[in-house]
């Protein structure tokens, strides 16, 4: 690996590691939920499935918005990223959102995957509207039919990511989690839906190249935690593909919303 490239990693992770430690609460809205679904509710500690780590396998977007987006289709900004969630603390490696929820408790509700979508992202502004498919759009696999228990996590900072929300009466407002067989779908910035996957063994988070063939230096520093490890991936993935991606942050001009 390239000098230039570890010393990227290395500083990256340096401002990241700052950046959390100083950021100040972003302004969070309310969580909104339909009267209908009111008695579906419940407020409680994390769920058991969720405690762990999860790794983003895939970032997916509106596939029938012709708007601009801040992120791209699978992203390196966010693939291969950490989520940490336990009962004291939620965090993330996300480079542009690196906030934190502290002690979060669960509210869930029960939707379909269609209603989900219209009540939570930009774009869908009635749930009878005929001409959209929202599970088609982000080419998800889900049932269209079965409901799923939604899960907002409220923190002691607010509802968690809560500047998110949709367009429609009854909005949904903040990050939602919906756990499907192995893999947790989770609402995210730009309109976007990260699929994660559990990590049962840090030593499954592989760098992007071979740590059995190194011994000390940056490389070496790299290979002894798996978030730089994580982050590595995907910077090696960014410099592979030659996209050049914006570090605009999806707050914003309204481009999360």
């Amino acid at each position: 690996m390239r000098p230039e490239i570890i010393d990227s990693i290395l500083t990256s992770v340096t401002l990241f590691t700052a950046c959390g430690s100083s950021m100040a609460a972003a302004p969070l809205h309310s969580s909104a939920v339909a009267p209908e679904d009111a008695a579906r509710t419940n407020s409680s500690a994390l769920p058991r499935y969720l405690s762990g780590k999860w790794q983003v396998e895939s970032m997916n977007l509106n596939t029938a918005s012709g708007r601009r987006t801040e992120f791209q289709w699978d992203d390196p900004r966010l693939v291969g990223r950490i989520f940490t969630f336990d009962t004291t603390l939620v965090s993330n490696g996300e480079y542009d959102f690196p906030d934190q929820c502290t002690r979060p408790k669960e509210n869930y509700v029960y939707l379909i995957f269609p209603h989900l979508r219209q009540r939570s992202m930009g774009g869908y502004n009635s749930l009878d509207q005929v001409d959209s498919d929202p599970v088609l759009d982000y080419q998800l696999d889900v049932s269209k039919t079965q409901q799923y228990a939604v899960v907002l996590l409220k923190c002691e900072e607010g509802r968690w990511q809560g500047d998110l929300g949709g367009d429609a009466t009854n909005s949904i407002q903040g990050a939602w989690i919906v756990k499907t067989n192995d893999r947790v779908y989770l609402r995210w910035r730009d309109e976007s839906v990260l699929i994660l996957k559990k990590i049962n063994n840090l030593s499954d988070v592989k760098a992007s190249f071979d740590c059995s063939k190194v011994a000390e230096g940056a490389e070496r520093t790299i290979c002894d935690s798996y978030e730089l490890r994580a982050f590595d991936t995907s910077i090696q993935y960014l410099l592979d593909t030659g996209e050049t991606v914006s570090r605009q942050r999806g707050r914003s001009s309204g481009s999360s919303k």
